[in-house]
């Protein structure tokens, strides 16, 4: 946001007006403020988890998977992605989404 309007005061001249630059520079604020505070555009956060029950990975256990991450996190969780599973080690990486 800041290069932004940096680039847009480098760029005026003499033939624009200040008023103008001004308007521009209250458009940018205005749709920063608007993107930062209306609820369901935020972003999420994630964080890896490493998972040691590996029999909860099915498909169709998606919702025992999620709720018992939930359960050992205390995070509510939107979704995950399976990142990697060690068979040798009975692990999975995991992000979850928050």
């Amino acid at each position: 946001m800041v290069i932004g309007i940096a680039i847009v005061n480098a760029m005026a001249n003499e033939t624009t007006s200040l008023g103008a630059v001004l308007f521009v520079n209250a458009i940018i604020l205005v749709a920063a403020f608007v993107l930062e505070f209306i609820p369901g555009l935020q972003g999420q956060s994630s964080i890896q988890v490493l998972y040691d029950d590996l029999s909860l990975l099915q498909d169709e256990k998606s919702e025992s998977l999620k709720a018992d991450i939930a359960a050992r996190t205390g995070l509510s969780i939107q979704r995950y992605t399976i990142d990697h599973v060690d068979l040798l080690k009975q692990t999975a990486r995991i992000t979850v989404y928050y």
